[in-house]
């Protein structure tokens, strides 16, 4: 495929073309010259010291290096030509695009794309910066790649009727917590809470938190007509799970909402993948455009880019007091919807390329690699400790054992209270000496929440346009 190169903005302006060394149907290699071209500089001669200093203006001669190889196609200049400032200059059918890459290489040629050229002003690893895979930020395609690849995303799922829906899980359409009272309430049948925590599920993470929480189990708790829900609404969008826990996290709630991998598939993206410890944005899974996408989720601050996206629901507190087991990889909670601008497509940057969040806008910029590499694993692990601390007080305090010990207190005293309030001093006993009575346990966990019950999605009729999916609460 031919590709057109400029003159590039480190040439000493204006130049003379003075030579054209290739000609159209040669083969041109990587930083050889194909061009040759003089141009103006100044020195000063002379000494100073002797009050004798001059500026002589001299005239300069040098090569154009070619930053590619291929086939030399046209030439877009011509002998004599003074140009001012950066234009196009040659059109090269390359040998290889480059487009398709692979941890630094090449996925069509096998060259190392990391390899430093004195004639390009980049590095080859910019021709691929778009992540199109859930799980694996190693592979990179070009922008031209992504756009191919969305668009038959998009005619597939037109001619199917759907369009695609990320969904958040934690406190979204699951709620965790570590706290082994729940373990202990399961295996107790008097216990006030043992139905309402009966379904709950568990498993354990290898590569989950260090120190006290180490080796912990999590339990998860299916937020009520989960099933339901996700099997409507599958009939109407493509679904893909985003949250930021880690992968091994993702995985393991997506076998137990989605066992047969019927409604996700492999479509799960994780903080592993994200490539930011703040937000999330659709861009790193639709990075050509949002207009056939809807997001669920508690927290509308987490999606600074595509508010209009986004249908938030009612956070998911079954574990009363516990939130967010993952929340400390997110900003401090702001659940303020102010619907933003659109998302820009900003060519040449993609979910492969180092960003990081704007602290005013929220907005992903571009910066430099090895600055960026290093402030978010600065990042990462200050908020890995800070949910280790926050697991082992789920440990240690055990909050749920305590408010439901403080509840029974509370019935406890209740109880007292409506006993003594008999003219007897003889103890109270429902018409029986022996059998004294009992006050009644209120359970701390209800499993009555509603809300995927009323959280409904947008038509899809119709052929979306450039507009993303008005979000509303009807699912059909």
């Amino acid at each position: 495929m031919a590709k057109t190169l400029r003159l590039g903005a480190r040439l000493h302006y204006p130049i003379t073309i003075s030579k054209i060394i290739k000609n159209p149907g040669d083969l041109v290699k990587k930083q050889e010259g194909i061009l040759q071209y003089t141009f103006k500089f100044e020195r000063r001669i002379g000494d100073p010291e002797l009050g004798n200093e001059r500026t002589s203006i001299e005239t300069g001669v040098a090569d154009f290096d070619c930053p590619t190889e291929g086939k030399l196609v046209k030439w877009l200049v011509k002998v004599g030509d003074v140009i001012q400032r950066d234009q196009d200059l040659v059109s090269i059918d390359e040998q290889c695009a480059h487009d398709i890459q692979y941890f630094g290489l090449c996925g069509k040629c096998g060259k190392d794309m990391t390899e430093a050229n004195w004639a390009a002003e980049t590095l080859d690893t910019q021709r691929a910066t778009v992540a199109m895979v859930h799980d694996d930020t190693a592979l990179m395609v070009s922008r031209s790649q992504a756009v191919r690849a969305e668009n038959s995303l998009q005619r597939r799922l037109l001619k199917d009727r759907k369009l695609s829906l990320v969904v958040d899980l934690d406190q979204t359409i699951i709620h965790a917590c570590i706290e082994p009272t729940i373990g202990e309430w399961q295996a107790d049948p008097t216990n006030p809470n043992h139905e309402a925590v009966r379904d709950v599920r568990k498993f354990q993470l290898d590569d989950g938190p260090r120190g006290l929480a180490s080796g912990c189990w999590y339990y998860i708790k299916m937020r009520p007509g989960l099933a339901e829900f996700l099997e409507k609404v599958s009939e109407m969008f493509e679904m893909h799970i985003y949250t930021m826990g880690t992968r091994a996290y993702a995985l393991n709630i997506a076998k137990i909402v989605d066992p047969t991998k019927k409604l996700f598939g492999n479509r799960i993206i994780s903080r592993d993948e994200n490539g930011s410890m703040t937000a999330k944005t659709l861009e790193r899974l639709f990075p050509v455009s949002t207009s056939m996408v809807v997001v669920i989720d508690d927290r509308a601050d987490v999606w600074p880019q595509n508010r209009p996206n986004l249908i938030k629901v009612a956070p998911y507190d079954f574990f009363k007091g516990i939130g967010d087991i993952n929340s400390s990889f997110l900003p401090k909670r702001e659940d303020i919807i102010s619907a933003g601008p659109p998302p820009e497509t900003r060519p040449g940057i993609g979910a492969g390329a180092a960003v990081a969040a704007d602290p005013s806008t929220g907005v992903l910029q571009p910066q430099d690699g090895a600055a960026a590499a290093e402030k978010q694993n600065a990042l990462l692990q200050l908020q890995a400790e800070e949910q280790e601390r926050a697991l082992e007080k789920q440990l240690t305090d055990r909050p749920l054992l305590q408010l439901q010990e403080k509840l029974d207190k509370e019935d406890e005293e209740a109880g007292k209270e409506s006993v003594g309030g008999a003219d007897n001093s003889e103890p109270t006993t429902n018409g029986d000496a022996q059998h004294p009575v009992t006050h009644q346990r209120h359970n701390l966990l209800r499993d009555d929440d509603q809300e995927l019950h009323t959280t409904r999605a947008p038509p899809t009729s119709g052929c979306p346009t450039r507009s993303p999916p008005t979000p509303s609460r009807t699912w059909g």
